[in-house]
């Protein structure tokens, strides 16, 4: 998930799992949700102009809605949809920070 651009660094094992926003090593993935158990059936993260040089994410936006802080909840992956994140070579340090 890391390589995606989505780490949980407390292992998930929150009562409410959530994913930070990192750094995906590739500009497009899809994952398959398999439309089981209540969950959707694909969960793709774009990640437009993703390369070594842009490596920090600018801004996100989950289903069309802008994320203010770069965790999401994990619920919100396994419903399915599309996580776009735009990437820079410099950190915005407006974004993800409140």
């Amino acid at each position: 998930m890391a390589a995606l651009g989505l780490f949980q660094t407390d292992g998930g094992c929150r009562a409410e799992p959530v994913y930070e926003i990192a750094s995906p090593l590739y500009e497009e993935a899809v994952i398959d949700l398999g439309k089981r158990f209540g969950r959707g059936e694909t969960f793709t993260v774009k990640a437009h102009g993703a390369s070594r040089v842009n490596k920090y994410v600018q801004r996100a936006e989950l289903n069309g809605k802008p994320q203010k802080t770069f965790l999401v909840d994990a619920k919100e992956v396994l419903k399915g949809g599309t996580l776009e994140l735009w990437m820079g070579p410099e950190p915005n340090r407006e974004w993800g920070v409140r």
